[in-house]
């Protein structure tokens, strides 16, 4: 779980240009398979993980130019994946099984690795191809899914962001309409159906539990530049308060796309510290060590596996969450915030935590709905909630 504590330090000066999401690049990416014309993604950040997502799309056929931060894909001649050692690398590879699945009748994608928080296995993704009419497996360290796809209603068991991304993918060329229930709600699922938007899908709910897409026969190549990443945004501006910033997560290669953000941005001697961690971890740790903060800003996920496969949820695991991060709080801290991005927890109910955790030293609590406003009518898309206690 990823954690922000910030010390006082002399205040930085000066811009910094937010690189684009690779959280939402990777995703369109993988889309754009979808499409019968090329596609160009500005901006895209210079990571490894990119690299490792555009040798997946060779290996799946598809012509790649780059110019600077700019890739151009040709998705013309799409074949199955040949090279399995190019998806082993990537947690994200396994996003191409929606689209090449709809767009050949057949996909047979070797699965990725698990990542520093363990293995994440992809019977979500299977389930949902099999409602839209697949036939799925997982043989031969492969998944499989073969058929035509059409539109039905899927609930999925919990709101993994992969597999909302898959099958949206997948349902913006099946036939009929799709309606996916308890899905993600992250920005990058927002940007990735504003893409397909864009290539002339017809998707409505993202960022909401329900997404319902219509299905097309053909979407076109377009130019897309994908949002802003929010994490490196959270970073910088902590940074900017005139703070040191401790950046911990449990995975080392989000720790080093971090790294490598800040450095992009002119920060490379900025005071920040990274560690590869556990949030709950590195609070217990912290407390043992008698460390105190003066802030601390918490976005942990909303569930995951552990090492066995248990599931996890944020809604079992906040209030020791809280409780332990006001125990690192010192005693003239500034802050305690908290975002919730896809779980059940309503803004209120974070805000009480807060008040029943870092309260008692003073202060005040405030909460509120996390929305992105939508410029074509003037309506809000809910995201999530953010709780924070100040002094």
């Amino acid at each position: 779980m990823p954690v922000y504590t910030i010390r006082h330090s002399p205040a930085l000066h000066g811009e910094a240009q937010i690189n684009t999401s690779k959280n939402a690049v990777l995703p369109i990416l993988a889309a754009a398979l979808l499409c019968s014309s090329p596609v160009t993604i500005h901006r895209a950040p210079r990571l490894t993980d990119v690299d490792h997502m555009l040798r997946v799309l060779t290996d799946c056929g598809a012509r790649i130019e780059r110019q600077d931060r700019d890739i151009t894909i040709y998705p013309a001649a799409l074949r199955q994946p040949r090279e399995p050692q190019n998806l082993h690398s990537l947690r994200a590879s396994i996003l191409v099984l929606g689209p090449l699945c709809v767009r050949l009748g057949e996909a047979i994608v070797p699965l990725p690795g698990g990542c520093a928080i363990g293995q994440r296995p992809v019977d979500i993704h299977l389930n949902g191809l099999r409602a839209m009419g697949a036939e799925t497996e997982q043989a031969d360290n492969c998944a499989v899914a073969r058929g035509r796809l059409r539109g039905a209603n899927i609930y999925l068991d919990f709101p993994s962001v992969g597999a909302t991304e898959n099958l949206l993918m997948a349902a913006a060329l099946a036939d009929g309409v799709t309606r996916i229930e308890n899905a993600a709600k992250e920005p990058e699922i927002v940007d990735l159906a504003d893409f397909l938007n864009l290539a002339g899908a017809h998707i409505v709910g993202a960022g909401t539990g329900t997404l319902v897409i219509e299905g097309v026969s053909r979407l076109s190549g377009v130019e897309y530049t994908p949002i802003a990443d929010r994490i490196e945004a959270g970073t910088l501006a902590c940074a900017a308060a005139g703070a040191s910033v401790v950046h911990v997560d449990a995975a080392k290669g989000m720790v080093q796309w971090a790294r490598d953000n800040a450095k992009l941005s002119g920060l490379e001697g900025a005071p920040v510290r990274w560690i590869v961690d556990d949030c709950k971890k590195f609070l217990e740790r912290e407390i043992r060590r008698g460390s105190r903060y003066d802030g601390i800003v918490m976005d942990p996920p909303s569930y995951g596996r552990g090492p066995g496969g248990e599931v996890w949820k944020l809604e079992e695991s906040v209030y020791e969450l809280c409780r332990l991060a006001a125990q690192v709080l010192a005693g003239d801290a500034l802050f305690l915030l908290l975002n919730s991005y896809t779980t059940g927890l309503s803004a209120s109910v974070m805000e009480y935590l807060l008040a029943v955790t870092a309260g008692a030293r003073g202060g005040k609590t405030s909460s509120s709905e996390i929305g992105l406003p939508v410029a074509a009518n003037g309506l809000v898309l809910p995201q999530g909630s953010t709780a924070i206690w100040e002094r």
